[in-house]
């Protein structure tokens, strides 16, 4: 099963606008327990409904779920990866309300 749940603060916050719709893109700032090490786990919504867009900024706290997704691309003849969280829900910290974003 391919489920990431993970809390954190946002940062890098970015929409894109494309022929086929919008792209937010942001990294999820989180601690592992008991390490105190910091990761940014690069996060994307695809076509985020306004209500999404109006809510998420950066420096806020959320709990959010998704899937991993892996994908490759090539540049210059050298094959980079990329590795994200597609988002489908997510809960403003201190919010009892889940908004569900679509994919």
């Amino acid at each position: 099963m391919n489920v990431f749940i993970g809390s954190g603060k946002i940062a890098s916050l970015k929409l894109f606008t494309h022929e086929k719709g919008e792209i937010l893109k942001f990294r999820l700032i989180t601690e592992s327990d008991g390490t105190k090490s910091t990761e940014y786990v690069p996060c994307v919504v695809f076509n985020p409904k306004d209500s999404v867009k109006n809510l998420i900024e950066d420096g806020k706290i959320v709990e959010l779920q998704g899937i991993v997704r892996t994908s490759s691309f090539k540049s210059n003849d050298k094959t980079n990866y990329n590795t994200e969280v597609v988002v489908n829900q997510y809960s403003l910290q201190g919010s009892k309300s889940i908004v569900e974003m679509s994919i």
